[in-house]
């Protein structure tokens, strides 16, 4: 097994000490230094601009689904294909 090399200038039964108060005056000036703040995305504000958006129209997609199921239930729903076809490329566009 080899042997571990001493530490260069260091005595190795030297006691370590430690100035608490001056470590304290330390963080208490790197953390008064810098303020706490917050940054939010791009992505986060889109996100809270839909969340803002669909908040205010959810009453209305509700009535639009419970109508549509109850047409559904009834028997009266009868889509247009052509309708949704157009629909769908118009959103593929």
């Amino acid at each position: 097994m080899a042997a571990i090399p001493p530490a260069h200038g260091s005595d190795p039964a030297a006691p370590v000490v430690y100035d608490l108060e001056a470590a304290r005056l330390r963080k208490a000036r790197a953390t008064s230094a810098a303020p706490d703040s917050t940054d939010i995305t791009e992505a986060g504000r889109e996100l809270a601009l839909a969340h803002d958006i669909t908040v205010g129209t959810a009453d209305v997609r509700q009535e639009r689904v419970e109508a549509l199921k109850q047409q559904i239930l009834d028997g009266s729903y009868s889509p247009d294909p052509a309708a949704i076809a157009r629909r769908i490329l118009e959103d593929e566009a």
